[in-house]
């Protein structure tokens, strides 16, 4: 972030919304961006929702943790850089159970932003109130 302390100055940022895809075990996440944007991701996270019967009820009350190294390692391979991409929802011990007993998780939920393709040429930036997007050119 660009921030000029000085009176009557603008305040610029470069802005990437926050996206997210969460789905219950036994599926697949679908990642996208919209054109000339690729994925970041920024967290990956599991979770039990504690729904009774078995299934799988997402929901914001759920208890959450951070998925293993190498899950989050996979899932920053396939998808960072890329436009698009489909991951697997796992399955493992998380202690989300009664009294901080492990459990399986039933969902997952992956958190990311869509930002400028540093091959595109194009930059994405907000002045105050105001975004702009200019096509940069290379002499």
């Amino acid at each position: 972030m660009l921030i000029n302390r000085h009176r009557n100055t603008l305040e610029c940022y470069f802005v990437f919304p926050t996206e997210r895809a969460q789905g219950c075990v036994g599926y697949r996440l679908s990642l996208s961006c919209p054109e000339l944007k690729v994925i970041e991701v920024s967290d990956v996270v599991l979770g039990n929702s504690k729904c009774y019967w078995g299934s799988c009820c997402i929901n914001d009350q759920a208890c959450t943790e951070n998925a293993n190294a190498n899950h989050v390692m996979d899932v920053q391979h396939r998808c960072n850089g890329q436009s698009n991409c489909t991951v697997d929802v796992i399955e493992e011990v998380i202690t989300c159970g009664y009294f901080g007993f492990g459990t399986y998780n039933d969902f997952e939920s992956i958190t990311y932003t869509c930002g400028a393709d540093s091959q595109s040429g194009f930059v994405f930036l907000c002045c105050n109130d105001l975004c702009l997007t200019r096509m940069q050119y290379e002499i």
